[in-house]
């Protein structure tokens, strides 16, 4: 079931309204925002494109202005341990404070649950998400390597 969690107004002044939504519940226009964003992120090179998260296994946070979807926030949880997935906001509406009121609406389900902690991956190369999550309380836990060897 889908459900309104809140409203918000972006940098610009236009409201923002915050829906949850989890598991089998999400629609076509939700599934077809992430994929259209998801490609973009491979597109780009912060994302491996052998890899797509299943949106039937996550919990969704969606931002909304108008009929239009702006941005999501997309995670798992185990054990009370929260990953994020995938944290977009459309690059039309990029620069208004989208990704900061996503994230606030998440760390309030994230307090007033069970959960401990929260976790991300994030492309090295991807500096304004890093940057976007330090802002918002985020720290490195560790760095992945690799060697190519061809």
């Amino acid at each position: 079931m889908t459900e309104i969690i809140g409203k918000d107004t972006d940098r610009q002044g236009s409201e923002v309204v915050l829906y949850f939504v989890k598991y089998s519940d999400v629609d076509s226009k939700v599934s077809a925002f992430f994929l259209r964003q998801w490609a973009s992120l491979i597109e780009s090179g912060h994302a491996n494109s052998n890899y797509v998260p299943n949106v039937a296994q996550s919990r969704i946070i969606y931002a909304t202005m108008g009929e239009k979807i702006v941005g999501h926030l997309l995670w798992e949880w185990h054990n009370s341990v929260s990953y994020i997935v995938f944290t977009v906001v459309d690059p039309a509406f990029r620069r208004r404070g989208l990704y900061e009121i996503l994230h606030k609406f998440y760390d309030q389900r994230m307090i007033s649950g069970a959960t401990t902690v929260s976790r991300s991956s994030l492309h090295v190369n991807n500096a304004a998400v890093i940057a976007a999550a330090e802002k918002n309380g985020y720290e490195v836990e560790f760095l992945k390597m690799r060697k190519n060897y061809k």
